[in-house]
Parts: C-alpha cells; structure tokens; sequence
C-alpha cells in the first residue's frame, strides 16, 4: 500500500496560464510559493482558476495529482497529471560549510573562469596546465 502525500496551503494565490495544458499558481505573501501544474483541462482550470482563492490543498496519487481549491466557501478540484510545488527556504545555504572566495582567491579564479567561457578557452587552459606539469 502507496501512503498518499498531502499539503495543503493558505493564503490569496493567482493563476496563470502557461500554454498547453500547463498552469503556474504563485503566493508571493506571506512568503513566496509558485505551484506548477501539467495535464490541467483547459476549461475546468478556466472556470476554477478564473476566481480568487485562498485555500489549496495538494493530494499526490500515483501518476498524478489532485488539487483541491477553496474559493468563496465552495470547494472545486481539478486533476493534474503532475504538480510541483517550489518553496523556497530563507538561509538554506546560510547553515552549510561552504568555501567563500576573499580577494586574494577572486583575482586568482576571475580570469580563469573569463578563459573557460570562451571559445577554445577550455583547451587553452588544458595546453598551459600541461606545460607546465612537464
């Protein structure tokens, strides 16, 4: 037995249409979400999606997704062949041990990392490193 996943979100989302059955639903407050949907039906999402709503709920089932819109106390569902839902996460990066370049590592990488993004850059820098390791 597959246990279902489900999250459910608050707060004034927007619609907007991607193209082809595709739909991004974004939260810029309280904090920022965007919801990407695939496999919508064109006109039940035009009919659903057209209104504010405020409650989301997302259920994931195996091969695709239910979602479930709250909009004026009535509740409405749609289904999505996939769903995914970006959140990001403030000072993610702050608590990992990363390596930070100081001045004296930025002038030795600067043109280095100009050299690679050129044409042939690559097996000019490949050719002097093998100079010298000779």
């Amino acid at each position: 037995m597959v246990a279902k996943m489900r999250r459910n979100f608050s707060g004034a989302f927007r619609a907007e249409d991607l193209g082809t059955g595709a739909w991004r639903l974004y939260q810029t407050s309280p904090q920022q979400i965007d919801i990407f949907l695939r496999g919508v039906d064109g006109m039940q999402a035009l009919q659903l999606l057209a209104n504010a709503f405020t409650e989301l709920g997302i259920e994931w089932r195996e091969g695709s997704a239910l979602i479930t819109l709250l909009a004026d106390g009535r509740v409405a569902s749609l289904d999505a062949s996939s769903a995914v839902v970006h959140e990001p996460l403030v000072g993610l990066y702050d608590t990992l041990p990363l390596q930070r370049f100081d001045a004296k590592a930025r002038r030795f990488w600067g043109p280095i990392f100009f050299l690679v993004r050129l044409p042939g850059g690559r097996a000019l820098i490949s050719a002097l490193t093998r100079s010298r390791r000779s």
